[in-house]
């Protein structure tokens, strides 16, 4: 069976779990991401542990249909040609993603950015304080971000200057990038930080890309490079 990438079986776990996918194409979905097995009761244990054990009940008639046995390994997966149709989806959810801009706002820098994203990447971006939607509870807005965007790009700006010379982002860009942190994971959340802005206490360790204040531009082949390993 081919080997798909972290971020192709993240995508293929969500088209196996949606109901409007041809039950082919969540078939395989599913198989690739359980990995191969000898048996059908194999792949129900491989569900359960990973939590799609409904999605088997419903698709393991289809395996029939898609399978191929491994004449080496004597172990079934999706057949070649199941699994290039799904990497055909897979590739048009991708290049659809959307993506949730966390910005503060006063720079200049995220318009810059978020031109690059849709202009050169393709992907449509949202945020969280879209004036569409102000009068959504942030609980519902939270939700809403979290289905209609693949991963988040913080831009971290320096907003806020203090009388001691410490120059920090704006509060809100702090708040989203922790809200989208807890909803992704840290992984899926790409932070671009002006050079001199103070980072936050709970940020060590996490990667992030400097850019020098008016000049974004200088970091885009590193935001495509990161955005293009998560997608």
């Amino acid at each position: 069976m081919r080997e798909l990438s972290a971020a192709q079986k993240r995508i293929a776990a969500e088209l196996a779990r949606e109901s409007a996918m041809p039950r082919t194409i969540r078939a395989a979905a599913l198989m690739v991401v359980l990995g191969e097995a000898r048996t059908l009761p194999e792949f129900q244990v491989l569900a359960q542990s990973v939590g799609m054990a409904d999605q088997y009940h419903e698709l393991r008639a289809v395996f029939g249909q898609i399978a191929n046995q491994n004449s080496a390994t004597q172990r079934w997966g999706p057949a070649e040609v199941a699994v290039s149709e799904l990497l055909r989806v897979i590739d048009q959810r991708r290049r659809s993603a959307r993506l949730w801009l966390i910005h503060g706002g006063a720079s200049e820098d995220w318009t810059m950015i978020r031109s690059f994203i849709e202009r050169d990447l393709g992907h449509p971006c949202t945020e969280f304080c879209d004036p569409h939607a102000q009068r959504i509870e942030v609980s519902s807005r939270v939700r809403e971000m979290l289905e209609r965007s693949e991963l988040a790009v913080a831009v971290m700006s320096g907003e806020e200057r203090l009388p001691d010379g410490r120059v920090l982002p704006r509060a809100n860009v702090v708040h989203e990038i922790g809200l989208s942190q807890g909803l992704y994971g840290v992984e899926r959340v790409i932070i671009l930080r002006e050079s001199g802005v103070e980072c936050f206490s709970n940020m060590s360790g996490i990667v992030y890309i400097e850019f020098s204040r008016g000049s974004p531009g200088a970091a885009f082949n590193e935001l495509r490079h990161q955005v293009d390993l998560r997608l």
